[in-house]
C-alpha cells in the first residue's frame, strides 16, 4: 500500500492527498484502503485495495494496473461528495432511508456508530441508499453524528426506514427450482399470490438483493406464505441478503439445526455476509417471528 501510495502520488493532482486506512466491517471483517482527503472537501471517498492486492499478489496485474484501477475507482466517485452533503439534511434523505439486518453480538463496535435497534438477536440498522450521478449504487449507514445533523430523534429514523421497506421496497420469493431457472415472483405489488413451492421451499429476498433478510421485519409478507400452506414457517438466515424458508408441515423430521447452519456459514458465505448461526421461526397465529434454536457466537473461531 505504501508503494502504491507513492506511484499515486507521482501521477495525481497535488490538491489529492491519499492516506492508509484500516475500516472495520460487518462481523469484525476490516478491510485496507487509501483514503483521498482533498483540500477544501469534508468528504473523503476511500478505495478499497484487498482484492488488487489478491491479484497482484498473484501476477494476474502490474503494479501500473493496480495504479489505473485505483484511479479509475476515484474518478468514479467524483459526486459522492455531493451526494453526502445532500443526506445531511433529514426531509431530502428520508424518502430513501431503508434498513438492515446485522448479527448483534458480532457487529458491537460498528454499532457503537450506528443507529441500531436490537431483534431478536440481531440489530435494525437504518441506511441512506444513494445512487450518484454517474451512476453508482451504494449506502450510507445512519451514525450518531448523522442523527445529529438531521435533529431527528433515533426512533423515527428507524420507523421510518421500516415504513420505507413495507411500502417502496419490491421483494421476491421463490422454489429452489424457480430460483435455478430464473423465474421469481415479486410480491410488492397488490394481489401477487405466492407461488407453489415443491416440497415447501421458498428463497426470499429484494430485488436489489441487498439486506434482503430484512424480510423478517415484515409479518405480513411471512403470513401470506405460512396462510397458503396452513402452516408455521422455519426460517434459515441464508445471509444479510436472503432467508430460506420451509414450511413446517411438510418438513417436521428434516429440519436444519443450529450446527448445520454453522458449518453452511462457515464453508460457504462470505463473512461480512453472515447474518447469524441460529434458526428462527414464524407463528401464523402470533404474526412474529421468534427464535428456534440459538446458534453459536457468529465470530468464535473467526481469525
Amino acid at each position: 500500500m505504501e508503494e502504491v501510495i507513492a506511484e499515486l502520488k507521482d501521477v495525481m493532482d497535488e490538491s489529492y492527498s491519499p492516506v492508509l486506512v484500516k475500516a472495520r466491517k460487518n462481523n469484525e471483517q476490516v478491510y485496507n484502503g487509501i483514503r483521498f482527503d482533498q483540500k477544501g472537501e469534508c468528504v473523503s471517498p476511500i478505495i478499497y485495495v484487498d482484492e488488487l492486492y489478491q491479484e497482484y499478489q498473484s501476477d494476474r496485474i502490474s503494479m501500473v494496473d493496480v495504479v489505473t484501477l485505483i484511479l479509475d475507482k476515484l474518478k468514479e466517485k467524483e459526486d459522492v461528495g455531493k451526494i453526502v452533503k445532500e443526506i445531511q439534511q433529514y426531509e431530502m434523505s428520508k424518502s430513501n432511508l431503508k434498513v438492515a439486518l446485522l448479527n448483534y453480538s458480532a457487529n458491537q463496535e460498528v454499532l457503537k456508530e450506528r443507529v441500531h435497534k436490537p431483534f431478536l438477536d440481531l440489530a435494525i440498522v437504518p441506511f441512506v441508499d444513494v445512487i450518484t450521478e454517474g451512476g453508482i449504487d451504494g449506502l450510507i449507514f445512519v451514525t450518531e453524528n448523522l442523527v445529529q445533523m438531521w435533529g431527528v430523534d433515533k426512533e423515527t429514523i428507524l420507523e421510518q426506514g421500516i415504513q420505507n421497506m413495507i411500502d417502496k421496497e419490491r421483494f421476491f420469493i421463490a422454489s429452489l427450482d424457480d430460483i435455478l431457472k430464473g423465474f421469481m415472483s415479486y410480491m410488492a405489488e397488490e394481489g401477487m399470490e405466492v407461488p407453489d413451492a415443491k416440497g415447501g421451499v421458498y428463497v426470499i429476498s429484494n430485488e436489489k438483493k441487498q439486506y434482503g433478510a430484512k424480510i423478517m421485519l415484515n409479518p405480513d409478507f411471512l403470513h401470506k406464505v405460512a396462510i397458503k400452506h396452513n402452516s408455521n414457517l422455519i426460517i434459515y438466515p441464508s445471509s444479510t441478503h436472503e432467508i430460506i424458508v420451509m414450511v413446517e408441515e411438510e418438513h417436521s423430521g428434516h429440519v436444519l439445526r443450529a450446527e448445520d447452519i454453522q458449518f453452511i456459514n462457515e464453508e460457504g458465505v462470505r463473512r461480512e455476509e453472515q447474518l447469524s448461526n441460529s434458526v428462527y421461526y414464524y407463528d401464523r397465529e402470533r404474526k412474529e417471528v421468534s427464535i428456534r434454536e440459538v446458534g453459536k457466537p457468529l465470530c468464535e473461531g473467526m481469525e
